[in-house]
């Protein structure tokens, strides 16, 4: 089962974790691609390796370590698309080189060693009989699994199809095959494969994943996380009858600020819902991030929400899902504008200090008659539409619930992860106008 196929193109999209920490044990490795001046020479003696100093050089390093380890010689750093590629395979390397950063020198050598054994081995996926039982749940930012916003394919190849479901507005369920030294994404020709529908194979997933020893543990009173370093931390979240037998004072709150991270907390417990804030703070920081939306389990589902057992704790978790959600909006942003052209403005989603209080209130703008997709934020800008004479004066602000009452059957919301709204050309009645009654100032949150 090739990476991310069937495809037209027959090309593979490697999305893989370095789990081994082993050399790749060839006894007469190729001569490395040549590296720039800049880029230190890859060895197996650990001291030897110092940070390179740009992201390309890091890219020649890794090259040449896959090379090594028997994986394609025709590999070239695209510094555009920030990605490692032979035309088929693609390696995006931001995060690589952050984590590669972020080592002691005597960790550089074997962070080379095991992402290149994982790039260069398993990539022909699983055969059929074993892919069921590798089959494990995969949770990310929804826009993750947005192929054509993320895949970097050629002009004209159609975008591989990934197969996910919805947590809240910015979060997203996905599958991937556990192989040996990496996780591969599972797409919709795979489940064709399977003969699995979705909700199936999510289902076997979660099993799995279940059956994985990983306890929950408690790292600080009445905060839990995932006892995991497999690169489904994050996916534990969908373990709900476990997490509901944890001793929570209240229902299960969660953050998953990075694809190792996951922290829970009762949403009555002020403690510790301040406490995971604070870490999810910090581990937003670090590769990898996914998104501060805190996520409340409401039955069986996960569900984005503002817990609020107290004043500082409501300021606290609005301002983390604010920041979060910006993130996750900007990070889809460019390339969805580039995607749909200049015929539609893709709201950018800012965010801005409160003067009195400092906490972040997010905000987009609408300039009325012009196609827009506005983003979920606390507020939006109204701004005038412009004649031809004069260009359109500035309205005041508008919060979001307010909007979307008074314009509901104006607006019309996207499939995407996360969510937009389409104005179209639409321009507001003076009696919804009224309605609306914009603001000069931000508000307070």
């Amino acid at each position: 089962m090739a990476r991310h196929r069937p495809m037209p193109s027959g090309r593979r999209v490697a999305v893989a974790a370095a789990l081994l920490a082993v050399a790749c044990g060839r006894s007469s490795p190729p001569a490395p691609s040549p590296a720039p001046a800049d880029a230190t020479a890859a060895t197996t003696d650990a001291t030897a390796v110092v940070a390179p100093d740009s992201e390309a050089a890091y890219a020649q390093l890794l090259i040449a370590a896959i090379v090594r380890c028997g994986g394609p010689p025709a590999l070239r750093f695209d510094a555009d698309r920030h990605a490692i590629t032979d035309g088929e395979l693609r390696i995006a390397t931001p995060d690589l080189y952050a984590e590669y950063l972020a080592l002691p020198p005597a960790g550089r050598a074997r962070h080379l060693e095991d992402a290149a054994r994982a790039f260069a081995t398993d990539r022909d996926g699983p055969p059929l009989r074993e892919a069921r039982a590798q089959l494990r749940p995969v949770v990310r930012a929804g826009v993750y699994f947005d192929a054509a916003l993320t895949d970097d394919a050629p002009p004209g190849s159609p975008p591989v199809a990934l197969p996910r479901r919805p947590l809240g507005e910015v979060t997203g369920v996905g599958l991937a095959f556990d192989l040996p030294t990496s996780m591969q994404l599972v797409t919709a020709g795979d489940l064709v494969l399977l003969g699995l529908s979705f909700d199936d194979a999510l289902a076997l997933a979660i099993q799995h994943l279940d059956a994985t020893p990983a306890p929950f543990v408690e790292l600080r009173p009445g905060v839990w996380t995932a006892a995991a370093n497999d690169g489904y931390a994050t996916s534990r979240l969908l373990l709900v009858d476990p997490i509901r037998r944890l001793p929570l004072r209240g229902a299960p709150v969660a953050l998953i600020p990075n694809r190792d991270t996951l922290l829970i907390a009762g949403d009555r417990d002020v403690a510790a819902l301040r406490a995971i804030a604070d870490l999810a703070t910090d581990a937003a920081a670090a590769p990898r991030a996914i998104h501060t939306v805190p996520l409340c389990l409401r039955g069986a589902a996960w569900i984005d929400c503002a817990p609020a057992p107290s004043p500082a704790v409501a300021r606290q978790l609005r301002g983390l899902a604010t920041i979060g959600r910006v993130d996750v909006y900007e990070a889809q942003r460019p390339r969805l504008q580039a995607q749909l052209g200049g015929d539609v403005y893709v709201g950018e989603a800012s965010v801005a200090r409160h003067q009195a209080t400092g906490a972040p209130l997010s905000y987009a703008t609408w300039a009325f008659g012009e196609p827009t997709l506005i983003p979920h934020v606390d507020h939006v800008g109204l701004v005038a539409a412009a004649t031809a004479t004069q260009p359109g004066a500035s309205l005041g602000f508008v919060p979001w619930e307010r909007l979307q009452r008074v314009l509901a059957s104006r607006l019309a919301r996207d499939d995407r992860s996360p969510p937009r709204w389409a104005t179209g050309t639409y321009v507001p009645t003076a009696a919804e106008l009224a309605a609306l009654a914009p603001t000069a100032d931000l508000p307070p949150p």
